[in-house]
């Protein structure tokens, strides 16, 4: 597992949701994806919530928002990174929200889905660090068309509650 777990309720239950890439990087393999732990029969969930075979590449960071909705951070074979939207509940990919092709000196270095529904992305490139803000109530509006700038690179997000 890479990123933080995520304790979501998700198909009437609590679980626990990660991102499980197995290979990744240089010796990358499309061969893990996104895994749920139901915490009351303390077992995974027989499936992949989203597998890297729809997302075309290594997984490396989720958030689910509902049954019907989650967000990932993506790297593909040719290093371009992306954010998708998908379906937990049939592993469909939605849509596509941010695209940073490889001649980029950036990553999507955290994703949260904060409790105010703003889905909240950090992006390391170095001439301009900054967070991309999503508003997942409206149809994952872009909220910010150029990253807010954090001055330092933001490699992890959090809320405080």
């Amino acid at each position: 597992p890479v990123g933080k777990p995520q304790l979501v309720e998700l198909f009437g239950e609590s679980h626990l949701v990660i991102a499980t890439p197995a290979r990744m990087g240089f010796q990358s393999q499309i061969d893990g994806g996104v895994s749920a732990f139901r915490l009351s029969t303390r077992t995974f969930v027989s499936r992949f919530l989203y597998s890297e075979a729809i997302a075309g590449g290594d997984i490396l960071s989720v958030q689910i928002k509902s049954d019907t909705m989650g967000y990932v951070a993506v790297l593909d074979s040719g290093f371009t990174k992306t954010l998708q939207a998908f379906n937990p509940s049939t592993g469909e990919k939605i849509s596509t929200l941010l695209t940073i092709p490889t001649s980029y000196d950036a990553s999507l270095s955290s994703v949260l889905l904060a409790s105010d529904q703003i889905l909240y992305v950090g992006n390391t490139q170095f001439q301009q660090p900054g967070v991309t803000m999503f508003d997942t109530e409206r149809g994952n509006r872009l909220l910010t068309p150029t990253p807010i700038s954090v001055d330092l690179q933001p490699y992890d997000i959090i809320e405080l509650k």
